[in-house]
Formats: structure tokens, sequence, C-alpha cells
């Protein structure tokens, strides 16, 4: 397997600070390929969302540098078996950094909180972690696919039918989410996983991104990926940025873009 990846962050047109955090890791294990990549954003509204969202990416870069050689020198080792035990200990993880920044929150006397999305590649074997708005775009097969649900308010409004899409675009409580990072009594992740063809995109990003884009726009970006080298992909998500901050887009905008290719095997 092969990759192409690179990042983009921007701290918006009115922030002092830029509250998002990414990470993007890469690794051999054997014959294996092994990436892990992460889009984390402090939570607007609310103070030192940046230590939140920072605080999440040193744990995943913690568990990827220390845990993840462990488990994969258990004997027998498979990616879906690397894969289940993954997914029970970023729950644990989740669970615990949920605690943590609740706790300094209340010691501080502030409110802090983050999303947490992030994807391990193992081959052409995925996991998927999410809590909160970012979003993850897969394109493989000449189509997108939007892998997560936004867990906001909005999001349940719409799928509960309670208001239409259209309403929802332009409803004033895009930020209210029904659960992140510290400042949730309990967080319950999403978790996706499956097989990528030999040939994919993918497309992670805050809410800062994806809402100063159009779909269209986006399917762009994931459909020239294949044919851009790595220094292409980065160029154009610096056009992408920029476009959401000519648009008027105040938040934090950030993206992390994979390109993988190769034929698939085991390891």
């Amino acid at each position: 397997m092969k990759i192409r990846s690179c990042v983009c962050t921007d701290q918006g047109r009115r922030k002092k600070t830029n509250q998002d955090a990414l990470l993007l890791k890469t690794a051999r294990a054997g014959r294996c390929r092994i990436t892990l990549a992460a889009v984390c954003d402090g939570m607007g509204g609310l103070a030192c969302g940046e230590i939140a969202s920072a605080a999440c990416i040193r744990m995943l870069d913690y568990w990827f540098y220390e845990e993840l050689p462990v488990l994969l020198n258990e004997e027998d080792k498979k990616p879906e078996q690397i894969i289940e035990k993954t997914k029970k200990r970023w729950t644990q993880m989740a669970a615990e950094m949920n605690i943590r920044l609740g706790g300094y929150g209340r010691l501080h006397e502030v409110r802090l909180g983050t999303t947490l999305l992030a994807i391990l590649l193992i081959e052409h074997r995925y996991l998927v972690i999410h809590v909160g708005d970012s979003r993850i775009y897969l394109y493989q097969n000449h189509q997108k696919k939007l892998l997560t649900q936004d867990h906001s308010y909005l999001c349940r409004c719409v799928a509960e039918g309670i208001m239409t899409l259209q309403q929802a675009q332009s409803d004033i409580r895009a930020n209210v989410l029904l659960q992140c990072i510290g400042a949730s009594e309990k967080v319950s992740p999403d978790f996706f996983s499956g097989v990528l063809e030999k040939k994919a995109a993918i497309l992670l990003c805050t809410d800062g991104f994806w809402r100063g884009m159009q779909q269209e726009e986006i399917d762009s970006v994931l459909r020239k990926t294949f044919r851009k080298t790595e220094s292409g992909m980065g160029k154009m998500l610096d056009v992408s940025v920029r476009r959401c901050r000519k648009r008027g887009e105040a938040d934090d905008i950030s993206a992390v873009l994979l390109h993988i290719s190769g034929r698939k095997k085991s390891c």
C-alpha cells in the first residue's frame, strides 16, 4: 500500500488562537503499512479549546508510539483482531479523556471541550472513531461517502423530521453539540470500519472546512487527489482553505487529505 498525504490548518478570520489540532503518523510493521490521522476541534465558544484538542492529539500520539507496537507484536495478530482491540481501547481512552478534561475545567472554573475524529489504516483496513461534528469523507469507485454523522442538535432535528435540511442550514444553533470530549457528562463514540478498494481518497476535516465548502467542491478535491502529487494535494487544500476564508468563515479551518493506492495484501 502506498499513501500520499497532506495537512492544512488556519485559525480563521476572527480567532486569536487556532483551537484545532491535527495528527498524521505512519509506520511499518513487517509488510504492513500503518497510518494514523486525526483532527480535533477545540470548541469555539468554550474557553481553553486549544488545551482540549491538544490533549486528545497527545493521547493518540502516545497510543501510537507506546501501545500500538505492543498490540502489533502479539502472537497470531491479524488486522481484523488489531482493529477490534483498538476499538475497545479507543473507547476507554475517550472516556478517560472526557473525565480528565472535565476535571481540569472544574478545577480552573472554565469550560473546555473538543471534537475527536481519527482513522487508523492497517493496509487497506480502516477504523474510525468519531465524537462531535468534524467529518470524514471516503471516495472510491467514483463515489463519495460521508462516513460520520454530526453529533449536533440540528443534525438530530433533521434526522427526526423536526426541520428540513434547508431550515437547519440557516439556523443559529449550528454549533450546539450533543456530545464532545470534556464538556459532556459521558461520551459514546461512533465507530466505523471496513476495507478500502485499491485506490481511495480520504478527507478528515473540522466544521470550519466542510461548512465553508460546497459539496461539489469537496467532491472535486477528492477526485483530483488521484492525479495529484503530494505537493499538489497540499496546494489544493491551501486553495480550499483560502476559499473558506473569503466566504467569511470565522471558525478554525483544518483538514487532512490521504490518497491510498497499491494492491491489497495481508500482514
